[in-house]
């Protein structure tokens, strides 16, 4: 079968879509369950993260050190720098190119993903760019497909506990996928003209290092205030939160 990253026929390797270290908060002692919300008010619970033939060993092994990088950065592991500005959480000394990449590999995968889980996730031509900047290690300008980090205190208590499917969205007329992640939300800028962003070199990380994760802002803070709204009046919020 053909790998979906190096385009090479070989034997293919059960490939997480998101990486498996996001899920880490949500697994319970007991029974290593995790919730997921595809979109309020539905709940659904698996035992692990979604899963695919997707990628060769050598293509598996080379996203996976991206990965491990990342996960040392948000969880412990490697040395960085934390600063609390009034908007923002200040990381330095992030690896741009790793932890690029790594982010790159995340809204890639769940494009070229056959699952439906990830069905809304539409790439189009963005698609073989991706594939062609991961394949040859090129995390591109920090607007290239930029990642903006959110994390939102009022609500953490709720989204640490749970993983949300892409969501498109926009900002600022660019359109934009949408995670909830490890209690942050990840925005994935898919756009021919993210570089004309205003403040740009203030969303996403930059290549000496700095990685911003902005602090909710008016948006974000409605948006979750509106979806716990959803879920609480399905019932679902209290199944959701309840540990088993």
């Amino acid at each position: 079968m053909t790998c979906r990253l190096c385009l090479k026929d070989r034997e293919l390797c059960d490939s997480h879509i998101v990486p498996e270290f996001l899920y880490k908060a949500l697994y319970s002692k007991e029974k290593h369950q995790f919730v997921q919300l595809s979109g309020p008010p539905r709940v659904r619970k698996w035992q692990k993260g979604f899963k695919e033939k997707m990628l060769c060993r050598d293509c598996e092994v080379k996203l996976n050190k991206w990965e491990t990088y990342a996960a040392n950065v948000l969880f412990g592991g490697t040395e960085i720098g934390l600063e609390r500005m009034q908007d923002a959480i200040i990381v330095r000394a992030v690896d741009y190119t790793k932890f690029k990449l790594f982010q790159l590999s995340v809204i890639w995968r769940a494009g070229v993903s056959r699952l439906q889980q990830f069905a809304n996730v539409n790439l189009g031509p963005h698609e073989e760019k991706l594939r062609y900047m991961i394949e040859t290690n090129d995390p591109g300008a920090p607007a290239d497909y930029g990642c903006l980090v959110i994390f939102t205190p009022s609500h953490f208590d709720l989204t640490s506990q749970m993983m949300m499917l892409p969501q498109e969205t926009k900002f600022d007329g660019h359109r934009c996928y949408m995670f909830l992640m490890a209690g942050l939300s990840w925005v994935f800028f898919v756009s021919n003209h993210s570089r004309h962003l205003p403040y740009k070199d203030k969303l996403f990380l930059s290549i000496d290092g700095v990685l911003p994760v902005m602090i909710e802002n008016s948006a974000s803070k409605i948006f979750f205030e509106k979806t716990a709204a959803e879920w609480k009046k399905s019932g679902n919020l209290d199944k959701a939160l309840k540990k088993v």
